[in-house]
């Protein structure tokens, strides 16, 4: 009986998080989200060996013609890994190969996505921005670390007289963030007199917030109404990464919150001369192979470097 669709995709799932990815890997739940975007297209019951490599590229295309590159190569490389898997299945579960013509897009050689100082220092004028936004941005900008962990932190895990909290980062892992004594004192102004749930909170909870534990809860909200009769609601909750980054979208017009992070690796890795290991401790990074990116000098320092140096009519 031929073996649906759905069902080789867990198969595929269960082998590779032992033998392929790497221990706290977060390939496996990217791999999944891609391959159950393409089950949605092809039909879950479908048998796989009904399904050609010209119909796995052409899906392929049709999730992710707009995406970055790096997108569109993670989708073909989870199809690709997926149909050697079901190849070499006993007995095979398809005999689909990937199209010769199915290669991953070019990745641009500029990378640099750190945003330019005079534009970095608006994102904290009290000013532009809300207390909520400026405490957040701070952290991520002092911590370098990814929004969907800094996110994910709570008041009670804050050590508040050492500027530091530990959190749960991406792959599974926790690891200490720190931020300066300036971003300390934003925090404390944002989080008040609150002793416990999560640090940024919202009256907009995440699509799946009924799955959610209550940690994720904060308090009463005093300006909503608390009408329907529903466990929960009338509550702040956890401010969402997906919420995080329209709004930082559409405040700042800088495009994603990641690029905070880059522009504080970038400052450090490059303007500072940050030493390595203290650059991978900061970053998250395992290898200086990571960060070889951030040590490439700025644009504006380049153009900071010419002036000094002077041209030929200055010989």
């Amino acid at each position: 009986m031929a073996q649906p669709l759905t069902r080789a995709i867990d198969d595929y799932l269960d082998w590779a998080v032992v033998h392929a990815f790497k221990p706290g890997s977060g390939t496996p739940r990217t791999y999944r989200i891609k391959l159950n975007m393409y089950a949605k297209e092809f039909g879950h019951s479908t048998p796989v060996r009904s399904i050609t490599g010209q119909q796995w590229m052409k899906t392929c295309g049709l999730y992710w013609a707009k995406a970055s590159p790096e997108t569109y190569n993670s989708g073909r490389r989870a199809a690709i890994s997926f149909l050697q898997f079901c190849r070499d299945s006993e007995p095979p579960l398809t005999r689909a190969e990937p199209p010769r013509l199915w290669i991953p897009r070019p990745i641009p050689k500029d990378r640099d996505q750190s945003i330019p100082t005079a534009i970095l220092t608006t994102l904290f004028d009290p000013k532009r921005y809300p207390l909520r936004e400026r405490s957040l941005w701070s952290v991520l900008y002092d911590s370098s670390e990814r929004l969907s962990a800094v996110l994910g932190l709570n008041v009670e895990q804050i050590a508040w007289e050492s500027c530091y909290a530990k959190l749960r980062i991406k792959g599974g892992d926790t690891r200490y963030i720190a931020w300066t004594p300036d971003t300390n004192a934003l925090l404390r102004e944002y989080v008040g007199e609150r002793r416990w749930g999560p640090v940024w909170l919202g009256e907009i909870p995440a699509w799946n917030w009924r799955d959610k534990p209550v940690e994720d809860m904060g308090p009463p909200a005093k300006n909503l109404s608390a009408a329907r009769d529903e466990p929960g609601y009338g509550h702040l909750y956890r401010l969402s990464a997906h919420r995080s980054r329209v709004l930082f979208t559409e405040l700042t017009g800088i495009g994603r919150p990641h690029r905070v992070r880059h522009s504080r690796l970038k400052a450090l890795g490059s303007r500072d001369g940050t030493p390595s290991p203290m650059l991978r401790a900061i970053s998250g990074h395992l290898t200086d192979k990571m960060l070889a990116h951030y040590s490439q000098p700025s644009p504006e320092q380049v153009a900071a470097f010419m002036a000094q140096v002077g041209g030929l009519m200055n010989q």
